[in-house]
């Protein structure tokens, strides 16, 4: 910043969120690379990870570019402060180099730091779950009684829905049972009405036989009077005697 090599240090974000170490971290690496400091990814993450040793090897290169450059101190240098040193013009390179090496090492920058905030997740919840272990240790050390207060809660709800299982089977064999005997006694019913309308189909038949008959019988009275009455005639009138039954 001081050699005129990082004009945009005022849009650095200063907090510790991984994707704003991750926006720095973009920031500075084209003016690395300009310096011909060796600064890729894999830096960039371990700086990020604070491992022992990067950041002062990282910070001498930085030392050793920097004297390359030549700057002499300004003005008066009061005590306790940095001394200013004269602007100097910052090396560049071809502008779709530039382009394509920061989208680079910036999607590989964010898939590393993706991957070490799964550890970071995991780490976490495993804080949890060690806390979860705690609490169950001490569930189970927990009081005799109340686990015997417990069982016998489950065991009576055990029971409660045994029970509940056993009548509602019941009361579908009763219903089931129920609808055996309405259909018998609805064949039975069938079988009834059937019989009696044979028999009245049997009367009926045996009356409509007794009329004709009477009707048969009737006739034959009446041809037989008749006979009878024309023989009485003939024999009144003519002087001719017939047998009962023929005509002469």
């Amino acid at each position: 910043h001081k050699f005129n090599q990082q004009p945009d240090f005022s849009q650095f974000i200063d907090d510790d969120k991984s994707d704003s170490i991750v926006s720095n971290l973009c920031r500075v690496e084209p003016t690395l690379r300009r310096l011909r400091v060796k600064f890729d990814s894999k830096v960039a993450f371990s700086l990020m990870k604070a491992e022992p040793g990067v950041a002062s090897a990282l910070l001498y290169q930085i030392k050793m570019a920097i004297d390359g450059l030549g700057g002499k101190p300004v003005g008066r240098v009061k005590a306790g402060q940095v001394s200013a040193l004269a602007a100097q013009t910052a090396r560049s390179s071809k502008p779709s180099f530039d382009k394509s090496t920061a989208a680079f090492f910036e999607k590989s920058l964010r898939m590393l730091a993706a991957n070490q905030n799964d550890l970071y997740l995991q780490k976490h919840l495993a804080r949890f779950e060690e806390e979860a272990s705690r609490q169950r240790a001490r569930a189970g050390k927990g009081d005799d009684g109340s686990r015997a207060a417990l069982k016998a809660k489950n065991d009576r709800i055990r029971q409660q829905r045994l029970h509940a299982t056993r009548r509602e089977h019941e009361i579908l064999a009763e219903a089931e049972e129920r609808g055996i005997r309405e259909w018998q006694r609805n064949q039975e019913i069938r079988l009834a009405q059937g019989r009696t309308q044979a028999l009245v189909r049997a009367q009926q038949a045996e009356m409509k036989a007794t009329r004709v008959g009477a009707m048969r019988d009737a006739d034959r009275k009446d041809v037989d009077a008749g006979i009878a009455d024309f023989e009485a005639t003939l024999r009144d009138v003519h002087g001719i005697e017939t047998r009962a039954g023929e005509l002469p």
